[in-house]
């Protein structure tokens, strides 16, 4: 297939892709746009041998995850190999530095099995959270996550 021929489906397939949501969004309810992307996430995940697994760094929004945790010392001896942006800070009253990364990917193997390590974050609106090694509450305006 020539180049020029392969443009035209691409260009076709985005503009078809393009009516299809311009459709479902004015025609559709919420209810059933969601129900129909679930459906044809599912199906497309039928093809595929990924799972993905999320890990929030707290479990029911108050108390800190400890597999958030454990994951993220799993990670940190692998963080500075794998991935090209970290922020380094010390917390007050600390005397480590602590890493953190953001919407970064770390390729890891384990048990022959290959993992890749995401960690995301979202904000979300502020609420207080007590974490159980802080006496003072802090607001939280960002959810991180591991997945």
């Amino acid at each position: 297939m020539s180049s020029t021929k392969a443009i035209v489906y691409v260009a076709l397939a985005a503009a078809t892709a393009m009516l299809v949501q311009k459709l479902a969004r004015d025609y559709l309810t919420h209810e059933i746009r969601n129900y129909l992307f679930f459906k044809l996430r599912d199906s497309i995940a039928c093809f595929s041998n990924e799972l993905t697994l999320v890990i929030e760094e707290y479990d029911d929004g108050l108390n800190l995850n400890k597999l958030f945790e454990a994951a993220k010392l799993y990670l940190e001896p692998k963080v500075l190999h794998n991935v090209k942006r970290i922020k380094i800070t010390l917390p007050r009253g600390e005397t480590k530095v602590s890493l953190y990364v953001k919407d970064e990917e770390i390729v890891d193997t384990f048990n022959a099995v290959r993992l890749t390590w995401r960690f995301l974050s979202r904000k979300v609106p502020s609420k207080v959270v007590r974490d159980s090694k802080d006496i003072c509450p802090t607001i939280q305006n960002e959810v991180k996550f591991l997945s």
